[in-house]
């Protein structure tokens, strides 16, 4: 049997739709899954990095398009590879309401 000796952090996080969404350190974590509620009606998330100032950037994927996601209620999603190259994110929801967050070293 092995031992899994990386680190686990779990969040719950509240979302909001402005640029006031919380930030998220994910600098020592390789993955995460984010996990929406049961009865929550956020059906998007949009992710930004920041820079080292604190400013937030719309995030990219190789191809320059903008880091999406379609979510659903009661359904948990891989935060995309992409993210992981930066210190700090940030995630915009379409509606306001609170997520559960797993990062995992």
């Amino acid at each position: 049997m092995s031992i899994d000796v990386r680190e686990t952090t779990y969040k719950s996080v509240a979302l909001l739709t402005t640029s006031s969404s919380p930030e998220i350190e994910i600098s020592k974590y390789a993955w995460g899954v984010v996990a929406i509620p049961t009865g929550s009606t956020i059906t998007t998330l949009t992710y930004f990095v920041a820079s080292p100032a604190g400013t937030y950037y719309a995030a990219q994927d190789t191809a320059g398009a903008a880091v999406t996601q379609t979510v659903a209620a009661d359904k948990r999603y891989p935060i995309p590879s992409v993210l992981f190259g930066a210190s700090r994110i940030q995630i915009r929801a379409n509606s306001a309401g609170t997520v559960h967050i797993t990062l995992k070293s």
